[in-house]
């Protein structure tokens, strides 16, 4: 979010739930992607751990404790908290007071300290989410063969094998696509190998060949003169070369 409260997404991802390892892969590829800064925080709500099985109260307090600007504040929060669920404490030391609390952090938060940005992005795609996943692109597809994967691109006719574009015929990459697209194979085929193409290279008709007794062979054919063979020569310089 900029100075201004607009809201830009820097990345976004489709995975199977809300879950530990899908959350560990998404910011593994984030970093990836941004690399690390100097005083750059992430935060997230943990997946809802803390208050998915606890009152709205326990959400209410745990809020509170992330904003105190104080330890004392902090402490008094959370000896609340122990009152609702005394296993949310050593919880939150495991994973460490800096990374849910003002108090205990070591950099600057600024003054955005809540997940409604994001909360924004969810509310305008309520919608869209409820829909089955759409490919990003039409003709570009990923193909895994095992531990090896290629690139398919259809509009192009070409796969990272190679083998579509050398022969101009779909590959099996591509023959894997265009059956999951319920596509016609003979469509990304090139014309040479088309049946009116095939058919177009013997429209010119073979005359049959007439009796052996009625040819009128040429003397130059018929007698031609062999001339013998030049000399081999042996392997090696000559010894004119110099």
């Amino acid at each position: 979010m900029d100075p201004r409260g607009r809201i830009l997404p820097l990345s976004y991802a489709i995975v199977d739930s809300e879950n530990d390892a899908s959350s560990t892969w998404f910011f593994e590829k984030f970093k990836e992607a941004y690399g690390v800064r100097q005083n750059m925080y992430f935060m997230s709500d943990r997946n809802e751990n803390i208050w998915k099985r606890n009152t709205k109260d326990l959400k209410i307090l745990f809020f509170s404790l992330a904003k105190a600007y104080t330890k004392q504040q902090f402490e008094t929060i959370m000896g609340r908290i122990d009152q609702i669920d005394t296993r949310i404490r050593s919880y939150l030391f495991d994973i460490g007071y800096r990374k849910c609390s003002r108090p205990y952090s070591n950099c600057k938060r600024t003054w955005t300290m809540t997940s409604n940005i994001a909360e924004s992005l969810n509310n305008a795609n309520r919608l869209a989410r409820r829909l089955p996943v759409i490919p990003s692109t039409v003709g570009l597809h990923a193909v895994a063969e095992g531990a090896k994967k290629s690139i398919v691109n259809l509009n192009k006719r070409m796969c990272s094998c190679r083998r579509f574009q050398h022969y101009e015929i779909p590959c099996d990459h591509a023959i894997a696509i265009l059956r999951y697209r319920k596509l016609h194979e003979a469509n990304f085929c090139s014309a040479f190998y088309s049946l009116k193409n095939f058919r177009d290279a013997y429209v010119i008709p073979v005359e049959p060949i007439p009796c052996e007794s009625t040819w009128d062979i040429p003397s130059y054919i018929s007698e031609p003169k062999m001339m013998p063979p030049g000399p081999k020569r042996s392997a090696g310089r000559s010894k004119f070369e110099h």
